[in-house]
């Protein structure tokens, strides 16, 4: 026998001893057998899962009605807020740039102090005709607001000039996200691609997040572009932390930036294919590297139509090993801190290894 054969015996003799090894240690510890992971849900059941039902749609639709028929907030003294005071024909007693305090607080010539939080225009001239009448006769007040910084929203997020800007009754929400200098775009892959998820994005009113949809307000959908109100939050989320990334076996290892009802052959196709060698068992695996689920996916019969084909949600990690035992397990060490995840990641490499 020569050499070389001899010492593929040996190692085929020391595999059949690790694999045992690991098999009595999977056991000991309780792990799963590969074939007990839970089976990649198919893009079908995503999708179905997403559609709301015919109550919802309607229960949504009159929400919005509901929020297109409100009238706009009216206006009231909030600190920080800067007027100036007219008094007719006592210009004497006139003021400029009058800063509302935190605590509503303004003072005044003669008056004194008077506190104005939470007045309408028309009551806080009917304060101050009312302080003045007590020195002067009849007296004819005018207030000219200089700077309002309760009329603000913020916009926050994934945009490229993100702050609070000033709102009134005729800004809707596409107006508003003007204000924010649009959203910023980079280099992909190679690729230009948005980074601002408009799908993800939303807006939250007195703390409660309302039914608006923002790729139907870019649609210029009248129903979802609302009119911003005062203290309105506009967050526009980013892609940046929806990728699945596609790595082993594929001829351009990357990650993806994730849609809505992505599939596995969608991003091996994104990842130009898979090469000409690879093992037909896939794994996905889910839910970050802190408390990962492992799926196995058939690919082989994916692509035959045996089986659906199965969907991905963003983070997912897609791995094409080339055999059973090398470049996985080599893959798997790098990912996890060693022995943190032992029986989960050793199970499928002996379970399978023997069976293909």
């Amino acid at each position: 026998m020569s050499s070389f054969s001899v010492c593929c015996q040996r190692r085929r003799q020391a595999a059949v001893v690790l694999a045992s090894a690991l098999m009595a240690l999977i056991n000991i510890s309780g792990c799963k057998r590969a074939d007990e992971y839970p089976p990649l849900p198919p893009v079908a059941s995503v999708a179905d899962i997403s559609v709301k039902s015919e109550e919802d749609r309607a229960r949504e639709l009159a929400w919005l009605q509901s929020i297109h028929d409100q009238p706009y907030p009216i206006y009231r003294i909030h600190s920080g807020d800067v007027f100036t005071i007219r008094v007719f024909e006592n210009p004497e007693l006139d003021a400029e740039e009058v800063v509302v305090t935190p605590d509503g607080q303004i003072a005044l010539m003669l008056v004194g102090t008077c506190n104005l939080l939470g007045k309408t225009l028309p009551e806080m001239v009917e304060e101050l005709e009312r302080r003045y009448s007590e020195y002067i006769r009849d007296p004819k007040v005018a207030v000219i607001p200089r700077a309002i910084s309760s009329q603000t929203a913020t916009i926050a997020g994934k945009v490229n000039e993100p702050g609070m800007y000033p709102v009134n009754n005729s800004i809707h929400l596409a107006d508003f996200l003007s204000l924010g200098n649009g959203t910023p775009t980079s280099i992909f892959n190679g690729q230009g691609f948005e980074l601002a998820d408009f799908s993800s994005s939303f807006i939250v009113r007195n703390g409660e997040r309302l039914p608006v949809n923002f790729d139907r307000v870019l649609e210029g959908d009248p129903l979802h572009n609302i009119i911003i109100h005062p203290g309105d939050y506009v967050f526009i989320a980013s892609r940046a932390n929806r990728l699945v990334g596609v790595m082993g076996e594929v001829q351009h290892p990357s990650f993806i930036v994730w849609y809505e009802n992505m599939g596995l052959l969608e991003a091996i196709v994104n990842a130009r294919g898979l090469r000409e060698e690879y093992w037909k068992n896939i794994i996905v695996i889910r839910g970050g590297m802190n408390d990962p689920i492992l799926y196995r996916v058939n690919v082989d019969d994916v692509l035959r139509g045996k089986i659906p084909n199965p969907a991905l949600l963003p983070n997912d990690i897609v791995y094409v090993p080339k055999d059973a035992f090398a470049e996985y397990n080599v893959f798997i060490r790098k990912l996890f801190p060693t022995g943190q995840l032992l029986n989960m990641v050793l199970a499928p490499i002996t379970y399978w290894s023997n069976r293909d």
